[in-house]
């Protein structure tokens, strides 16, 4: 049997670059299944997770919006107050522009 030396080198050549492609292939395959795998478990945790309303945090909420929306006193005995927060925004806007119109010459 006489072969050709060039064919049998060619021949092992296209069997080592097909077996490196198909372990790259597979890995490549691999690494995006598990990230898929994960990325679907992390939203399904999450949605487990932040979808349960905790009672204790709605009551903070509420009381929280109260006293944002409300007038009330902070410190009575020395005339402290508290404002709800649109009109405290106002009144600090109203306060930076009367600076501003003062520090123009």
């Amino acid at each position: 049997m006489n072969q050709n030396p060039a064919r049998t080198d060619t021949n092992n050549l296209f069997i080592v670059g097909a077996g490196v492609l198909s372990v790259l292939i597979i890995a490549v395959l691999l690494v995006w299944l598990r990230s898929w795998f994960f990325v679907g478990k992390n939203e399904a945790m999450q949605k487990m997770v932040l979808s349960v309303e905790n009672p204790k945090l709605q009551e903070l909420r509420e009381s929280e919006e109260l006293r944002l929306g409300s007038y009330g006193w902070v410190d009575k005995e020395n005339g402290v107050v508290h404002i709800p927060i649109d009109r405290a925004m106002e009144l600090m806007a109203a306060e930076t522009e009367t600076q501003k119109q003062r520090e123009q010459p």
